[in-house]
């Protein structure tokens, strides 16, 4: 689920500098603001929705806005050459571990 949006793949990479760039913009004007928030709202909704069906979280919306943001903030440092892919992966995977929602062994075959 996390890691879709983690992909060397071209397609993702380009949509992964239009989603930084449009969140920057965001910044300073105001018009954006809003929409990015509905479309914000939604990847959350979707990813809480997935964390309920696969986990037994019981209040997933917390827990879906923190991964959300790290996604968003290591695929920033992805796209800058800070860290490869499957780093940016290995990360989630461990964080997600640690929080108790993934387990090490079913993210591992998500590469």
């Amino acid at each position: 689920m996390l890691f879709v949006d983690v992909s060397e793949d071209q397609e993702v990479r380009d949509n992964s500098v239009v989603w930084n760039e449009v969140r920057a913009i965001a910044v300073f004007e105001e018009d954006l603001r809003q929409a990015l928030t509905t479309v914000t709202r939604l990847w959350e909704r979707d990813t809480a929705s997935d964390l309920e069906r696969l986990t037994s979280a019981q209040n997933p919306k917390p827990t879906a806005l923190v991964l959300n943001a790290l996604v968003e903030s290591l695929s920033s440092r992805r796209l800058t050459g800070q860290l490869t892919a499957d780093e940016v992966k290995d990360i989630i995977r461990a964080f997600a571990a640690q929080l108790g929602i993934l387990s090490t062994e079913r993210t591992r075959h998500a590469r």
